[in-house]
């Protein structure tokens, strides 16, 4: 918040009123600390640790991989940061809604919240006229873009990058299908038409 971005705590306040809607930070006189790749409990590696004088925050990013994540670790690092009553936050920020059952079970035993993107973006955006006057420029150019450059990554474009991957990594599989469907059609075209020359045409002949 105290960068030379001049946005303050914009993006900090749109992620966290998502999990938190009582989430304070007084730009004023508060301090934060930002850990990147932070090292966890059981030497794994949590995305990102932010502490400000309240509370101790977990970030785990998940744009296309699996929640494969020792989410127990990285709760108890966040959690052995929460002294001086700091209250903690585990989030899981990732492109889609995680669905499937197993993150879903893992996000709830660990005390984690799954954020989207998207719901991040609409908080900047509806937020972000505030922060304008004083903020640089530059900065705001550099958010816009990378604001656009998630957001065309539509589920659509996803969808389209994971076909695209299965065409590559089964091409020789494909064409021996495809080349065996052309027989396939082609046989059962030549089968038509020895029916046809067989069965005498005037008896099936439209009666004028």
């Amino acid at each position: 918040p105290s960068n030379e971005h001049g946005l303050k705590d914009l993006v900090l306040n749109s992620l966290l009123h998502i999990v938190d809607k009582d989430f304070q930070f007084n730009t004023d006189f508060e301090e934060i600390e930002i850990y990147r790749e932070h090292k966890t409990i059981n030497n794994n590696r949590l995305d990102l640790l932010i502490l400000t004088n309240n509370f101790a925050i977990g970030i785990e990013n998940k744009i296309f991989h699996h929640l494969h994540n020792d989410l127990t670790d990285y709760n108890n690092t966040v959690k052995s940061n929460c002294y001086n009553s700091r209250t903690p936050i585990c989030i899981v920020l990732s492109l889609n809604k995680l669905t499937s059952q197993e993150d879903l079970e893992k996000i709830r035993t660990n005390n984690f919240v799954n954020v989207t993107y998207e719901q991040l973006f609409q908080n900047i955006k509806r937020s972000i006229g505030g922060h304008l006057g004083n903020s640089n420029i530059s900065y705001i150019n550099h958010l816009s873009d990378f604001i656009k450059s998630l957001e065309n990554l539509t589920p659509k474009t996803m969808e389209n990058k994971a076909l695209w991957t299965f065409f590559k990594n089964n091409s020789q599989t494909i064409q021996e299908l495809t080349d065996s469907f052309s027989d396939y059609r082609n046989s059962l075209y030549q089968k038509i038409y020895q029916l046809k020359d067989t069965l005498p045409q005037e008896e099936f002949a439209p009666k004028v």
